[in-house]
Order: C-alpha cells, then sequence, then structure tokens
C-alpha cells in the first residue's frame, strides 16, 4: 500500500499548477481548503507549528471522519517535504490509524522507511497531528511543505482515489523557522580609530539560511553608558531592509555607546544580535572632563587630531581627568612633536604612578597609548604630568567599557 501511494503521491506533485502561495506568519503557518473532493478525508485546512527541535503538523477535515476512515486502508493522510526547494519532496510522513492509535510513518520517495514511530494522535473528530523532529531529515532550517489526504473506500476506488491536496497549485508551503543570522562588520572599538570627528560607521550584515522566506528589515539600536555607572534604555537608531549596512552614527565627546541589531524574516522570525560596543574619546578641548594647571595650554588645529584640537602641555604641567565606574581600558591620544625631541609624561591612576608616556615625531594623531586595563565598578582619578622640556601633545583620552 505505501508504496503504491509513494508513487501516486510523487506523481500528483509532479502536476501540480503554478501559482501564486500566500505568505505565512511567524512559526505557525495555517491554510485552509474548500469542499473540493468526495469522501470523508475533504480537507478543511492545515497548520504548522514550530516546537523545540520539530514541527507539528496538524491536519482537519471539513466533517467528522471515523478511525475506520483513516485506517490506511480505507485512506490516510500524507505530508510532503521538500527540503532543498526544487518542488519535489524529500520525505513523506503517512499519518494513519493502526493498532488502537494514529502513527506516523517518515518515509522516502523511494519507499525506504526512516522511522516507524513519529507521535501522531487524534486532536478532535475532524483532526489529526504529527510531529517531525527536525533530526530525522537533513534541511538546513526551512522546508516547504504540501498536505495529502487520500481516501480508496467508496464513493472513491483504489484505481480512482479521492485525493485532496492543501496548497492545490504551487508554490508549496514555506515553513521558515530560524531566524537571520546577524554578523558585525568592522565596527570600532574607539570611534577614533576610524574617524576624527563625532560620526563614525557601524556597520553589519544579515543572512537568513538558503532556504529561508528572506530578511524583512532589521533594527539597529542603542544605549549609552553613563558616567554615573548606569546604562540607558535602548532606544532606535535606524530601521532599514539591505543586507550589508553601514549606519553612520553622530556621537556624543565622551561616551561609550552599546550597539545591538534587531533583525527579522519574512515569516516574522526574529533575532536579536550580540552589543557591540563603540566609545567616543574625550577631547582635549572639553573643560568638563580635563582641568589644566596652566590657564590655558597651547593648542594647534591639526585636521587629523580628533576634533581638530590638541593641547601641548610644557614641563611640569598637570592634567587632570576621570574614568568612570565602567572603564575597563583607558587610552591617551596624543600626537607628533614638534622638534624631533621626544616628549614624555607620568600617568598615575589615583595618585599612583602606572606608567612613563613617550612621544616622538612619529606618533599619529588619534593614536592611543599608554593603555591599561582597569578592574570595573568604581570610578577613577587619571593624572598625567609632563616630565620633558619638549611639550606634551595630548589629544584627550578614550575609554572602553
Amino acid at each position: 500500500m505505501r508504496g503504491r501511494l509513494t508513487v501516486f503521491v510523487c506523481a500528483l506533485v509532479a502536476t501540480l499548477l503554478i501559482g501564486i502561495g500566500t505568505p505565512g506568519s511567524a512559526n505557525v503557518i495555517t491554510r485552509s481548503d474548500g469542499n473540493d473532493t468526495k469522501g470523508p478525508l475533504d480537507l478543511g485546512g492545515a497548520k504548522v507549528s514550530h516546537v523545540a527541535g520539530g514541527s507539528v503538523f496538524q491536519i482537519n477535515t471539513l466533517a467528522p471522519f471515523t478511525n475506520a476512515q483513516a485506517n490506511g486502508k480505507n485512506g490516510l493522510f500524507e505530508v510532503g517535504i521538500d527540503s532543498n526547494a526544487d518542488r519535489d519532496p524529500n520525505y513523506f510522513i503517512d499519518v494513519f490509524f493502526a493498532a488502537g492509535r494514529f502513527r506516523g510513518v517518515l518515509f522516502k520517495p523511494n519507499g525506504s522507511v526512516i522511522t516507524y514511530y513519529l507521535k501522531a494522535a487524534r486532536v478532535s473528530p475532524k483532526a489529526v497531528k504529527v510531529t517531525l523532529p527536525h533530526s530525522q531529515i537533513i534541511q538546513k532550517g526551512s522546508y516547504d511543505f504540501l498536505i495529502f489526504s487520500a481516501y480508496f473506500a467508496a464513493p472513491c476506488t483504489n484505481k480512482n482515489p479521492c485525493v485532496d491536496a492543501i496548497p492545490n497549485r504551487y508554490p508549496l508551503i514555506r515553513h521558515d523557522y530560524t531566524p537571520p543570522t546577524i554578523t558585525w562588520g568592522a565596527v570600532p572599538t574607539y570611534s577614533s580609530d576610524v574617524s576624527a570627528n563625532l560620526t563614525f560607521p557601524v556597520p553589519f550584515s544579515l543572512k537568513d539560511d538558503v532556504y529561508g522566506s528572506g530578511v524583512k528589515n532589521w533594527t539597529l539600536q542603542s544605549r549609552v553608558y553613563q558616567l554615573s555607572g548606569g546604562i540607558s534604555a535602548w532606544t532606535t537608531v535606524k530601521v532599514g531592509t539591505s543586507h550589508a549596512p553601514t549606519v553612520n552614527v553622530v556621537g556624543v565627546d565622551g561616551r561609550t555607546y552599546g550597539f545591538r541589531v534587531i533583525a527579522v524574516d519574512r515569516q516574522g522570525n526574529a533575532r536579536t544580535g550580540k552589543e557591540r560596543k563603540v566609545s567616543v574619546p574625550r577631547d582635549d578641548a572639553n573643560a568638563s572632563f580635563f582641568q589644566y594647571n596652566v590657564v590655558t595650554p597651547v593648542g594647534g588645529t591639526p585636521s587629523d587630531a580628533y576634533l581638530q584640537t590638541t593641547s601641548m602641555v610644557g614641563q611640569t604641567g598637570v592634567i587632570v581627568g576621570s574614568v568612570p565606574s565602567y572603564g575597563r581600558t583607558v587610552c591617551v591620544l596624543g600626537g607628533p612633536t614638534t622638534t624631533g625631541t621626544s616628549a614624555t609624561a607620568d600617568l598615575a591612576l589615583d595618585s599612583i604612578f602606572q606608567e612613563t608616556l613617550t612621544e616622538v615625531d612619529t606618533t599619529g594623531y588619534r593614536q592611543g597609548f599608554g593603555c591599561f586595563n582597569l578592574t570595573p565598578g568604581s570610578g577613577h582619578d587619571l593624572t598625567i604630568t609632563v616630565t620633558s622640556t619638549e611639550p606634551f601633545v595630548f589629544d584627550g583620552i578614550v575609554i572602553k567599557a
């Protein structure tokens, strides 16, 4: 019986007319079907939902049917699974009543049985369901499917069975139950690594599985790590549909931002990506961040410097700043000396010497040096004392959260 039905179903699949399908909704797909077939197994609808590690197919008829009418000899239900989107099912599931209960049998188009023991049950007088563990099939995270019923008893016959299908024509119904993947691009740890101003790029890419429904949209969100140690709520930066965008973000001097992407596919599966942090430096000219023991440090306006300002602090000059409680790494931003002589400064944290910073004529603007790690959880006082006769070029500090 099963081999004959397999050949019959394959032939029926090959003769389906090409048409337009209706997109499904997130993880639960429902379809209805009208009164179009003789016999008690005329399909009324189908529902497919995703459970942990599997899919549940519920098959509904228009009228109640008895167990005997779906006992495999008189009639049965069948699910076709196309796992590579070529319109030909790679697997079939027979659902029928035998030995006191409904059973589910998974097999290949050539008739070879994968398992006789899929979980199946009657749901109501007009419905049955069967669960397919995804581990039983080779699939890429999505598949196309169709539902059949076949009835061989009167008023139908073995030679001319009463057959119904959902859908009645191509395309088959796609079930996409995996969300898109999110991959960060070259997001800078420090915005000054790629930009001399407050605008910096946040690139990422999105990909749905190879037979998925396709990416519908994405939302880039950000939050701010507060100087007080708190973190703001997530807010939306931009919403888009391109699969490999670069969003140019305008930051605020001295802030650290967390970014995340929420990606949604066309069947509503959503994924929230991992957070990526970007720290915007604290500019040397920002009086709310730094105090100098000189009235006005002699400065320059080089185009490559962060915010196009630097402070050139002479010998015994002191720069005082602070590190917020979220800080894990601190780097000093400097620049090239002007006379070819090196410049040095001692860096202290909470009045405890950390290291001596040295600049030369090849030190780059916005180049982080004198970097050191911190244990987050409490704020720190930062002091830079110039020890050389050559002025020390100070462009600010950058703090990694």
